[in-house]
């Protein structure tokens, strides 16, 4: 299904979200993660999204969304490069991004946490160590089972200000 919206703009609906749709532009998937760069308003993109395919109820590309993909295109953004290689495993993929982006959020049903990886201990459960929305890491660690993660969201403009907040911080 996810397939033939490869590089183009979609507006994806998740499991128990039933008026919350989450834009992006589709850069690439494997059997049980897709890639998106964020659409988060109108012609804006900002970082990227895992999106967990089991949690996906509808993938669609309205007028609207078309319009909006044709206006980002005359911005020039990019439509097919992307931050990271979608390994397999998803908990490299989690190593991956706090390597390079040194944090992430994530979405469950009814949690967001926004940390960096820490640990797995095995296919199933892995841990987070927790950064605040004051900027502060708060040396709590939270453990997550990956298949009630619905997204993973990081190198977005808000992760990223509070990085550089917690790091002004340090060295002041």
């Amino acid at each position: 299904m996810i397939d033939r919206f490869l590089y183009q703009l979609v507006s994806i609906q998740l499991v128990n979200e039933p008026v919350k749709y989450i834009k992006g532009i589709v850069l690439d998937f494997n059997a049980d993660w897709i890639l998106i760069k964020r659409n988060t308003n109108e012609f804006v993109t900002d970082g990227y999204a895992l999106i967990r395919r089991d949690k996906v109820v509808a993938v669609d590309r309205n007028e609207e969304v078309k319009y909006v993909e044709e206006v980002l295109k005359a911005k020039f953004v990019d439509f097919t490069s992307f931050p990271i290689h979608i390994e397999e495993n998803i908990f490299i993929i989690l190593k991956n991004i706090s390597v390079k982006y040194e944090a992430l959020m994530l979405n469950t049903k009814d949690t967001i946490c926004l940390g960096s990886f820490f640990a797995n201990d095995d296919n199933e459960y892995f841990a987070i160590d927790e950064f605040s929305v004051t900027g502060d890491w708060l040396d709590i660690i939270n453990e997550f089972n990956i298949h009630d993660i619905y997204t993973i969201v990081f190198d977005t403009d808000y992760i990223q200000s509070l990085l550089l907040f917690a790091n002004k911080k340090v060295s002041n």
